[in-house]
This record gives C-alpha cells, sequence and structure tokens, in this order.
C-alpha cells in the first residue's frame, strides 16, 4: 500500500505516477511540517491545533467528494491516550516530479470513510475529523514495521476501529503469516486482517522473477497460517496488473472479501475485473497523500457508516 505509493520511479506500480504528487495535498498541509528530530504525542492544544488545520478535502479532487462525517458521539475509551503521533519531519509524497493527476471516484457522497497507514500518523485527528476506520501495516514481508505497535495503541485509544495488515513479499507466505501473528499478539483489533498482493519492493521485473505459480502457494501458505487464529475471515488486498500478471487473476479466493486498489483505473466499478471476486468491500481512491498530520492512503467502505456498523458487528 504506502509503500507502493512510495516508490522511486515510474514502474508498473509507481502510484504517484497516477495519483499525481503534491497538487492534492490538503490547504495548509505542506505549508510547516512537524519540527524537532524525536518523536512527540501531541497535547490536547496540539491536537486541538492540528484538527483547525486539517481542513475539508480540497475541492480540486472532485465536486462530489465526501465532507468529513461527524465525528463520533460517545467518547471512546482512555480518551486522554488518544493522540496524534507526530514524526520529526512528514516525509514527501511519491515522486514529486510526477505530475498525472489522480481521478478520484465520483460516487463517493455517504459512503463509511478509512485510512491506512504504515507510519506514525495523526490517530486524534482522523478521529475528530469522522474516520470510521483505519489499518495499519504490521510487516513488509518478514520485516516488521517499527511503528506497528505505537499506531496500534494510539488508533485503540482514539476508538478507531482498526485492522492490521501484511504486505505479501517473494519470500515464503508462511512465514510471513507467522510474523503477522506475532506483531499482533492477542490483539487482532475488530477488522479483518488484510494480506496485500502487489509488487513488492526492490524486484528487479514486474513478478520477482517468479511465475504465477508461487505467488498462489504464497497467498495460500499465509492464508493457511493466519485464517485458524485470525478473529476474523481475512481480506485480500490488490492492485490490478500485478494481480494479473503475477497471479494471473486467481479466482481461488473468491470466497474472501476484497480491497480494491483504484490505481491504474480509478473507475470505481461495482464489480472488480478480476478475480471472480463480485463486489469490493473497501476501495482505495487515493495513496500516499499528505493530509490530516501525515501521509495515508484515503479508503471509501462499500455503504454508509450506519451500513459500516452493520458490517462490523456481524462479521464473520
Amino acid at each position: 500500500m504506502q509503500a507502493l505509493w512510495r516508490a522511486s520511479s515510474c514502474g508498473l506500480l509507481l502510484a504517484c505516477c497516477a495519483w499525481g504528487c503534491a497538487d492534492h495535498a490538503e490547504p495548509g498541509a505542506d505549508a510547516a511540517s512537524p519540527t524537532g528530530s524525536s518523536i512527540a504525542t501531541a497535547t490536547s492544544a496540539q491536537a486541538s491545533a492540528a484538527a483547525s488545520a486539517s481542513s475539508e478535502p480540497s475541492a480540486s479532487l472532485v465536486s462530489s467528494a465526501p465532507q468529513p462525517s461527524a465525528a463520533p458521539t460517545t467518547a471512546p475509551p482512555n480518551d486522554a491516550d488518544c493522540v496524534d503521533l507526530v514524526p520529526g519531519k512528514i516525509p514527501p509524497r511519491g515522486d514529486r516530479d510526477a505530475r498525472e493527476k489522480s481521478r478520484p471516484p465520483k460516487r463517493m457522497d455517504g459512503r463509511a470513510r478509512g485510512f491506512d497507514t504504515s507510519s506514525l500518523t495523526a490517530f486524534r485527528t482522523l478521529r475528530d475529523a469522522g474516520f470510521d476506520f483505519g489499518y495499519i501495516q504490521t510487516a513488509i514481508g518478514v520485516a516488521k514495521n517499527k511503528d506497528f505497535a505505537a499506531n496500534w495503541r494510539a488508533a485503540k485509544a482514539c476508538g478507531i476501529p482498526r485492522g492490521a495488515y501484511q504486505f505479501l513479499s517473494n519470500g515464503d507466505g508462511a512465514a510471513q503469516g507467522r510474523v503477522l501473528l506475532e506483531v499482533v499478539g492477542d490483539d487482532f483489533g475488530e477488522l479483518p486482517p488484510v494480506l496485500d498482493i502487489e509488487k513488492p519492493p526492490k524486484c528487479e521485473d514486474e513478478c520477482c522473477g517468479d511465475a504465477c505459480g508461487a505467488w498462489k502457494a504464497r497467498v495460500d501458505a499465509w492464508l493457511a497460517v493466519v485464517m485458524p487464529k485470525s478473529k476474523h475471515r481475512p481480506m485480500l488486498y490488490y492492485v490490478e496488473p500485478f494481480y494479473a500478471q503475477c497471479v494471473c487473476a486467481a479466482t481461488k479466493w473468491s470466497d474472501h472479501e476484497l480491497w480494491l486498489a483504484a490505481w491504474p483505473r480509478f473507475d470505481f466499478p461495482d464489480a472488480p475485473r478480476l478475480g471472480n471476486f463480485k463486489s469490493w468491500r473497501y476501495y482505495q481512491y487515493e495513496g500516499n497523500v499528505r493530509r490530516y498530520g501525515g501521509v495515508i492512503d484515503l479508503n471509501l467502505f462499500s455503504g454508509n457508516r450506519e451500513e459500516f456498523r452493520s458490517w462490523l458487528a456481524n462479521l464473520p
């Protein structure tokens, strides 16, 4: 996900080439990066300032872009621990030389909104902006994300329904699944875990030198490890070009729910084109954007907030 958006060359999956770069930063979001060399948590005054700085989504996206939902009406547990985790410097958004603009979906109004992140995140700001859910990266392959624990705790304290995702690499699928289990421990969060299927970083070719059979075997091995331990049935995330070319558009996992990345088409399809999935549950319509006090990806749920809550309450 975010590792995808931060690629440095315009290869198959350079998302900034598709999403655009600083052109879509939210008003005021790039005016100044947080200062200081150490990680800090926001005081209540800082959180208030951060919330004020995080304005409505830019009108330059589309006229029908969703307005922030109302903040939850009940205070989440441990509100004093609901903080913005502020990195010393917000990283640049993707490749600043890429100027091709993203095309967010047109039918966005009323849908529950979510984010995913692989770096320290402004959770209080996101909660106050009305985001309904969030996903946090556990690892890329077997390389654990150093920010996971802090992000996981802060999201919980803010009362944001959480899910863990893992970026699949070209290594042993079972070993990668065991890393996810180790990282989350006894706290799987409130949402299904997700396996992120896209081109891993640092691959020399589009499929890392592997045929479809090897990638299918990795997915199967990961699922075999994670499913018996997970509180909820895992979901799959894929980027269409990689899934088509390197996983041969496999249909064997169509009984899992799908998180669909918009890139490269941005056409908000009712039915996914690959994998025999009947529909998508999440739609990632923009990636690696500098907004709400950090760098995140933006997602939509398949229904409105009430439908999201009902789905959450009845997860298998």
